[in-house]
């Protein structure tokens, strides 16, 4: 799901899930859209998991701002939220008759099929997906090519494929093709992903990233050319460049926070044995240019989707003036 957020005016609310930071993006322009910067101090609210009062929270719904205008009640981490069974019926209420000037926003990781939020949004609200389902279809289709080929790559290789070149379905799916047409071997493990990067790339695929977070120009336009050249996907490349950054991001926030490790090489689809080497790698850059990257990269998604600017050059643009 890309462009800018959209809603009815009759909505009552929104559901944001899935990819955390796209989530977050989207809520920041849903924001952008729903109150002027003037009012954003006053008439927007953001609620934790532990700090949740229904009965105080729609109370303040129901007072209307002392400028008039609309509020907005961010209610983070709802995935996270120890609540009674009987607890939403407080919000239930609430949606039989909502207040004018209020609007909830609630966000989550996932939320399992039963839960009461959902079976309202058809009349009261939206949900706005960002789930990993797209790269996952892509990424699925050529795991099928090496079976289609008689070929079986271990789950080894296959990560090793994801780590180089997630993100980029079409570097990703001629990687495959070159596997089946060298590899005579019915197997294809870890050493032979290694060797089809020595010999077809001339760049490792981090190394773009790398250069561009490290600020240095001319190798990161070098690295751009290159892999632009391959395959001339301007989409692929923002989707490589992005998989990198997030990834780093994610090892960078466990890093502040000391997350579990087991779980975090789970969410980074990272073999456990070579976590400690990202970790490394994350800990070299900050989590304010990190996100301030991602954050540009995917405004120029956006623009290059709809058209609003030429890709490569954009791409060219991005890739100098960030580093």
């Amino acid at each position: 799901m890309s462009g800018k957020p959209s809603l009815a005016s009759q909505a009552v609310f929104v559901l944001v899930t899935g990819d955390e930071f796209l989530r977050k993006r989207d809520i920041n322009l849903l924001i952008e859209q729903k109150l002027s910067p003037a009012s954003r101090p006053t008439n927007l609210r953001r609620i934790y998991p532990d700090e949740l009062n229904w009965i105080s929270l729609l109370e303040e719904a129901r007072t209307p701002s002392l400028l008039g205008d609309l509020q907005v009640f961010w209610i983070s981490g709802l995935d996270q939220v120890k609540a009674k069974k009987d607890d939403w019926s407080f919000f239930e209420q609430y949606c039989e008759n909502p207040a004018d000037r209020s609007f909830f926003i609630f966000e989550a990781e996932n939320l399992p099929k039963t839960h009461p939020l959902l079976k309202w949004i058809p009349k009261l609200g939206q949900h706005r997906n960002f789930s990993e389902q797209g790269s996952e279809a892509s990424t699925r289709f050529v795991r099928e090519k090496f079976k289609a080929a008689g070929k079986r790559i271990t789950p080894e290789a296959w990560q090793l494929l994801l780590e180089k070149l997630g993100g980029a379905p079409l570097l990703l799916d001629q990687c495959a093709d070159q596997l089946i047409l060298h590899h005579d071997s019915e197997v294809i493990d870890e050493s032979s992903v290694e060797a089809l990067a020595s010999e077809w790339f001339k760049y490792d695929p981090f190394e773009l990233t790398q250069a561009l977070l490290e600020r240095k120009t001319t190798r990161a336009l070098e690295v751009l050319h290159y892999f632009y050249d391959l395959d001339g996907d301007v989409m692929g490349l923002i989707g490589l460049v992005h998989w990198q950054l997030r990834r780093l991001w994610l090892a960078k926030r466990a890093l502040v926070s000391k997350s579990d490790r087991s779980e975090l090489a789970k969410k980074l689809k990272i073999q456990p044995f070579r976590l400690q080497s990202f970790l490394a790698e994350a800990s070299k850059f900050s989590l304010f240019d990190l996100e301030a990257l991602i954050d540009r990269l995917w405004e120029l998604d956006w623009k290059v989707k709809t058209g609003a600017v030429e890709g490569r050059l954009a791409l060219e643009t991005f890739f100098a003036s960030a580093s």
